[in-house]
């Protein structure tokens, strides 16, 4: 409604999508108000995006013509801002510093970003700031959250929002149950349990072995690594490849899945199984024309074993039985015969050996 220099009123109101007109006449002269409410080009009003322009225009028309007065605009922004974080997604090692990052689209703009931090994700924002230092001390795991928010130029306030930090930088627990409590003549088999670790968790567990009965950190990077190492929490495993009758020490080390490596473990000793071994010395002399029978003997390995000779002669007349590792027979002719025998067990190990017989 418009009220006019002589002192009367008159309006019409006009509702529709443009908005809300008015006009009035006072000596011979018409006024016209149009308040138009358009929404920004960016797009629709939204919970992203709820900023609205108001445009206020008036004219003034007579027999003489029309004038146009300078539009008032204004926009109206109810949208809070938008704040997000760099803080990284799972366990870190080293101590980090979170970036805040903010905005308020086409709205009035972002005054300030808060922050606070705890580890109850329940504090209250309050310091000023986008650059948030989030700490652990040496050799702990820690959990820290990052709280925060920010407010644009017209006091619209962003929701708490949360960033957790994982921090470990403590190495899991030394194993300390390491044993070996069985072996063959080429493996032994380890058992231990998995360690404690307060943090990101284990990854990978890094064994080694080395010839004879002792084990120190000194000798860790000179020891060999087995192939097939388990990962947690899977533990335990047999180590082949070794060598008969041989004593070995045994050790392990823990990684977390940031990389802490856990000190050495208890060290555990054990020997293969002895190899198999012709333990025959010497061989009886025999006779032309007489019988004959000495038996090869063996110790360990898998039987059933099988002989037989690789290189020289048995005195003529005289065999070996390849099942029992008996020669036997009658020998035909006199002579020193020297020869060399070979026992295979079951279990693949073989041992051979120079033997002689001499025959009168």
């Amino acid at each position: 409604m418009i009220q006019a220099s002589d002192g009367s009123f008159y309006g019409t109101t006009e509702s529709g999508g443009a908005g809300y007109a008015a006009a009035g006449t006072g000596f011979g002269v018409i006024f016209r108000l149009n308040l138009d409410t358009t929404q920004p080009t960016a797009g629709p009003v939204s919970s992203s995006n709820t900023q609205q322009v108001l445009t206020l225009n008036m004219t003034a028309a007579s027999l003489g013509g029309t004038a146009t007065g300078t539009a008032i605009t204004r926009t109206v922004d109810s949208a809070a801002p938008i704040t997000t974080n760099n803080a990284p997604a799972g366990w870190v090692s080293t101590d980090q510093t979170v970036t805040l990052t903010s905005g308020d689209g086409s709205g009035s703009g972002v005054k300030n970003t808060q922050y606070c931090t705890d580890t109850t994700n329940s504090c209250t924002p309050s310091t000023n700031g986008t650059s948030v230092p989030a700490a652990c001390n040496a050799n702990t795991a820690c959990q820290s959250y990052v709280r925060y928010r920010s407010i644009d130029n017209v006091d619209n306030l962003e929701a708490i929002k949360t960033a957790a930090v994982k921090i470990d930088k403590a190495a899991p627990a030394a194993v300390g149950n390491l044993a070996a409590p069985a072996s063959t003549k080429t493996s032994v088999s380890l058992t231990w349990n998995n360690p404690f670790d307060s943090g990101s968790g284990n990854a990978s567990f890094d064994v080694r072995y080395r010839a004879g009965s002792t084990f120190t950190e000194a000798d860790w990077a000179g020891a060999s690594q087995p192939a097939g190492e388990p990962y947690p929490p899977k533990t335990g495993m047999t180590i082949g490849g070794l060598t008969c009758g041989t004593a070995y020490a045994f050790a392990l080390k823990t990684t977390d899945n940031v990389g802490n490596i856990s000190p050495i473990s208890n060290a555990v000793s054990s020997a293969t199984v002895g190899c198999l071994t012709i333990v025959t010395a010497s061989l009886p002399e025999g006779n032309v024309g007489r019988r004959y029978s000495a038996q090869l003997g063996v110790s360990d390995g898998i039987p059933p074993y099988s002989f037989r000779v690789v290189s020289g002669s048995l005195p003529p007349g005289l065999t070996l039985r390849a099942n029992t590792g008996t020669i036997m027979g009658a020998p035909i002719a006199a002579g020193t015969f020297s020869f060399r025998v070979e026992v295979t067990s079951s279990g693949g190990s073989s041992d051979q050996k120079e033997l002689g017989i001499v025959i009168k």
